[in-house]
């Protein structure tokens, strides 16, 4: 997109487990693209703001944090930099670490989000309470509606989806095992594929190519949200 100048500057926020993976080491500074995660390379994100009504969470941790502060701030006047000092000062769950082109960051918010001064503020502000890792949210969800189900035949109901959940997980950890033991070259090298956490990723074509794999053929990452959490010894087993 730079070389073909679909864009002046970009301004990205990513909300994602382990979000920084996709530009620590990557992103270079020098095509006019800022960017800001909520999680460094290897850890979560939070969901908050679970809703009992709804049977689910409305938000998460630091996409929350950089939308109310969009709307309470005069955007035309906040740089994008402050925006992001005041984001990793309360998103107190997760690393929140930005990248690329820091020059872009001197610029306002209004820029990239609209020229517009923020509205009066009318809604309270509800006091937030930290939620489950991306990942463990769907489990998560369930046994707060068994917490609070009225019925045998609801807490049996509930009972069931848990156990499925569970036993597709240990499915997942049993795939992901027999995966690594058929790559590795011995007891040494499967450990540090499962144990090791990748400081940077080099061989983008591997993993691109792995990834889709696994999605297509074993679990699509992005209907399951736990296989996240085994996604780095894919780019383990890139790197090795």
């Amino acid at each position: 997109m730079y070389t073909e100048k679909r864009y002046g500057k970009l301004v990205l926020y990513i909300e994602a487990c382990e979000a920084g993976s996709m530009f620590r080491n990557i992103l270079p500074n020098n095509i006019n693209v800022f960017a800001t995660t909520a999680s460094d390379y290897d850890e979560s994100s939070y969901a908050c703001y679970y809703d009992s009504k709804r049977g689910t969470y409305l938000g998460d941790w630091y996409s929350v944090n950089w939308m109310e502060d969009s709307d309470k701030e005069d955007i035309e006047k906040e740089s994008l930099q402050s925006q992001f000092q005041i984001v990793k000062n309360i998103t107190t769950t997760s690393h929140v670490i930005e990248y690329g082109d820091l020059t872009i960051s001197k610029m306002v918010v209004g820029e990239f989000q609209g020229e517009q001064a923020a509205p009066p503020k009318t809604v309270p502000k509800v006091p937030f309470k930290r939620g489950a890792p991306s990942w463990e949210v769907p489990l998560d969800i369930l046994y707060k509606k068994l917490a609070a189900a009225q019925t045998d035949q609801e807490k049996q109901q509930l009972h069931a989806e848990i156990d499925d959940m569970m036993d597709k997980r240990g499915h997942l950890e049993t795939m992901i095992k027999k995966i690594v033991t058929r790559v590795s070259i011995s007891r040494e090298h499967e450990e540090r594929l499962v144990l090791a956490r990748p400081q940077q990723l080099t061989q983008l074509e591997c993993h691109d190519k792995l990834v889709k794999a696994f999605s297509r053929h074993c679990f699509d990452f992005g209907k399951n949200t736990y296989a996240l959490k085994y996604a780095y010894i894919l780019a383990n087993i890139c790197e090795d």
